[in-house]
């Protein structure tokens, strides 16, 4: 668990300072492979009633193109209530919607800020039950994490061109 913990904080470091969301969304990515062990994982974000992907790994192209309203599959539903699922088996669960063959298990966490669901943060495995409550509590500290440095970057953009109109 020590390990685990020294890349969520390696994490934490690395997102506190000025980062672009897209140099957020690749870190992300690498840290939470690394630490959760995942065959597939996805970041979507928040459009109106749609998740929208912006960052996925072992996809394929289609799933991400998938438009998910809110309340419609786990992500949707992590997106209605602010909650994290963890689904031990993905084929005895009618909320979970295939994006990739051989998927058996699924943790989702909402990606929160300011207590606002921004967006979400799946990841999937093909063994059944992979994911523990430990990997929960990982999973909701990168949402939270990412979805915090990702406001911060959008924030410090629209400083910079509000300050750019008055020059």
């Amino acid at each position: 668990m020590d390990k685990k913990l020294e890349k969520l904080n390696f994490l934490g470091q690395y997102l506190a300072a000025s980062r672009s969301v897209e140099e957020t969304l690749d870190m992300a990515m690498i840290i939470s492979k690394d630490v959760l062990g995942y065959d597939h994982a996805m970041i979507r974000l928040l459009d109106g009633a749609l998740l929208r992907a912006v960052k996925w790994i072992g996809f394929p192209r289609e799933a991400a193109d998938l438009q998910i309203h809110i309340g419609e599959g786990i992500s949707g539903a992590v997106a209605q209530s602010g909650q994290a699922i963890l689904v031990e088996d993905t084929l005895k669960d009618s909320r979970f919607l295939k994006g990739v063959e051989n998927c058996r298990s699924e943790l989702c966490a909402p990606m929160l800020y300011n207590d606002k669901v921004i967006g979400i943060f799946n990841v999937e495995s093909e063994q059944p039950a992979f994911f523990t409550e430990s990997d929960r509590n990982i999973l909701e500290t990168f949402a939270a994490l990412i979805a915090a440095s990702m406001e911060s970057a959008r924030l410090l953009l629209r400083h910079a061109q509000v300050g750019r109109r008055r020059s």
